[in-house]
């Protein structure tokens, strides 16, 4: 689910840990602060408003957190999950999107590569397809074995 390049943030990803109060130890879901790639970013609304410090982020899940997102049903695609990013802990790279006023932004797509290509002579053509014809062949004994061993291809 690739849409375009991908922009490095802090987000909190959802784990498994121990959190503690009044003295008192317990074990559930936390959310643990991880750099990683992120796809697609949410604005938040409440109230009909949209908040301005916070984003949900389609981020790319480490190996390590993958087992237990699956297991409470946040995996998307088998490596994403939504989670939070903070414009506190990624002010340079969330600025413009909260600056923009836009609820959702997906990664732009990345530059289309630049397509070279060659004009080639007639002498250059002809050298071309006589080496294609001496490969071509070259390998069409062992091809030919090798489709006839594995039952493809019958005398």
């Amino acid at each position: 689910m690739v849409v375009g390049d991908s922009i490095r943030l802090t987000v909190r990803m959802p784990t498994i840990g121990s959190f503690g109060s009044r003295g008192r130890t317990s074990y559930g879901t936390v959310e643990e602060s991880i750099e990683t790639m992120a796809l697609e970013m949410r604005r938040i609304e409440h109230r009909g408003v949209l908040t301005g410090d916070s984003c949900k982020v389609l981020a790319y899940a480490p190996e390590r957190y993958r087992r237990y997102l699956k297991e409470i049903g946040r995996l998307v695609d088998g490596e994403y999950v939504w989670c939070f990013a903070y414009l506190s802990q990624n002010r340079k790279s969330l600025a413009p999107f909260f600056a923009s006023g836009d609820a959702v932004w997906p990664v732009p797509p990345p530059a289309p590569e630049k397509i070279v290509t060659h004009t080639l002579t007639r002498a250059q053509f002809d050298a071309l397809a006589a080496a294609c014809e001496v490969l071509a062949e070259r390998l069409a004994a062992p091809l030919r074995e090798i489709l006839e061993c594995s039952g493809v291809v019958s005398e």
